[in-house]
């Protein structure tokens, strides 16, 4: 009996036909991809810009629309605030005006970063609401520094010249009435004062502003308005003269018309000071005293205040506030259009504008 032998491979014509087949697909094949390739589209081409733009002016847009605050707007740079969940971010928009130059973006005090290269044009218009209202304002005016107390001595009296000796524990002081402060008042500043002083065993000398106790008690708090001033009592003449003392720091933010000069030494007779008295002194707003306790009981009696005096003068400044009812003119952001380019070819230009929600104030920019 035969066997039938079945042959493995294909025949040369089976071989040639399928080389044909796979040439004429491999053909096809290449002819689509290069087909393909060219509907990809060009970077550089002004459809792919104009792309570009718009995405830029798009994301411009959705963040303006929610701004809450505008920190700077000008026709190529926008700082605004917008709100996320209750926590304040900062962005900015920036172009040079310089055609090529790009257009930049930062994010809440972050690195500077080009949102879009090569730009030709970047425009913003700002479209606002105004509004007249009728509205109460605080006034401030800064009053220049002035006299606001003084004594050199009584008219018509013949006075007795009178020293005291301070220390540690032996201060003068002497109490005077700011009167010439209206009623408005709000800031007080003392700034500076002159006292008759000379020296006597040296160390030195410390001179504060005080408030007194009030309610007609002139004599001083315990604690002082702000610094006091203290100076080597070798730097005091040795007669008698006006001595200048600069205060930095003597602020009350109100109204007080009643202040105590208050002088103190750190050792004993470190200096003297010049005081005038007289029974038949008039009863005037200043008045001395005095204490050798270190403020625990201060001395004269109430019969008998009037009777002494230390030359003094003070200046200071103030500030008065006036309550006024005034029309106030306020401009409200309500949209803002864009006009932004990438390139020399007009035809990439976009515009575009978007409705501000918030409508921010804008009044001082």
């Amino acid at each position: 009996m035969r066997l039938n032998r079945h042959r493995c491979g294909f025949s040369l014509v089976e071989l040639v036909t399928s080389l044909a087949i796979i040439s004429i697909l491999m053909v096809a094949m290449g002819s689509a991809v290069v087909i393909a390739a060219r509907g990809l589209p060009d970077p550089n081409s002004p459809f792919a810009k104009k792309l570009d733009a718009a995405q830029a002016a798009g994301q411009l847009a959705d963040e303006v629309a929610y701004a809450t605050t505008i920190l700077k707007m000008s026709p190529t740079e926008l700082q605004f605030i917008v709100d996320r969940n209750g926590t304040p971010i900062t962005i900015s928009y920036s172009w040079t005006g310089t055609p090529g130059d790009p257009l930049t973006r930062q994010y809440n005090g972050g690195a500077v970063i080009n949102v879009l290269e090569d730009v030709y044009d970047f425009n913003l218009d700002y479209h606002t609401k105004t509004v007249i209202t009728t509205e109460t304002q605080s006034v401030i005016e800064q009053i220049d520094e002035s006299l606001f107390a003084n004594f050199e001595g009584w008219s018509g009296i013949t006075p007795t010249y009178n020293d005291f000796a301070v220390g540690p524990t032996n201060w003068c002081a002497e109490f005077f009435n700011a009167a010439g402060l209206p009623a408005n008042t709000s800031t007080v500043t003392i700034t500076r004062c002159l006292l008759k002083l000379k020296q006597d065993q040296g160390g030195n000398i410390t001179v504060g502003i005080h408030r007194s106790k009030g309610g007609g008690n002139p004599v001083p708090n315990a604690t002082p308005i702000g610094t006091p001033v203290t100076v080597p009592v070798s730097t005091l003449p040795t007669s008698y003269q006006w001595v200048e003392f600069t205060f930095s720091d003597v602020l009350l933010k109100q109204l007080n018309k009643e202040f105590v000069i208050v002088v103190k030494g750190d050792i004993d007779n470190a200096a003297q000071v010049q005081y005038l008295s007289s029974t038949s002194a008039p009863k005037d707003d200043p008045v001395m005293f005095w204490t050798t306790d270190s403020g625990k009981a201060w001395a004269p009696k109430k019969n008998m205040q009037a009777d002494n005096d230390m030359y003094f003068s003070v200046w200071g400044t103030y500030e008065t506030t006036t309550t006024v009812t005034q029309d106030v003119t306020r401009n409200y952001l309500t949209s803002t259009g864009l006009t932004l380019q990438v390139g020399a070819d007009t035809s990439t230009k976009t515009q575009t504008a978007v409705q501000v929600l918030n409508a921010p104030d804008v009044s001082g920019l």
